[in-house]
């Protein structure tokens, strides 16, 4: 993804119209960043998350574009939006198989544990009071 001034130029044109509400220039931003986007997320997650990432990005960038005031480029922007995303998905992934992992590597511990057995029977009692 190289960048030159004329790029720059176009993206913020670009943008200015799509902070007018104009579709077609978000199509035509979104055609620009969507492969080279997907391509980057790759080096972090898999290719259907990366495309997701850069969905979701480019689908906020839509959203709030009249919030959206860049100090750095379009593009610049772009890259930084899907990089965190990415880095946002690795580490809920790797902390939901921090939590996950202990129950599937010894699932009688529930079983062993009084406290189940109590919870279960007031589960019951519950139910039975409700109906």
């Amino acid at each position: 993804m190289s960048c030159n001034i004329s790029d720059i130029v176009a993206d913020e044109t670009l943008f200015q119209e799509i902070q007018r509400g104009d579709e077609k220039a978000f199509d035509v931003l979104f055609l620009k960043y969507y492969p080279s986007l997907c391509a980057y997320a790759q080096q972090f997650v898999e290719y259907d998350d990366g495309q997701e990432i850069v969905q979701d990005v480019m689908v906020v960038l839509r959203e709030n574009r009249e919030m959206h005031k860049f100090e750095i480029s379009t593009k610049s922007y772009l890259i930084k939006a899907v990089k965190h995303s990415c880095l946002t998905l690795i580490s809920r992934n790797e902390l939901q198989q921090t939590l996950i992992n202990p129950l599937y590597d010894n699932p009688q511990l529930d079983f062993e544990d009084p406290d189940f057995y109590i919870v279960e029977e007031l589960s019951r009692t519950i139910a039975e009071a409700l109906q």
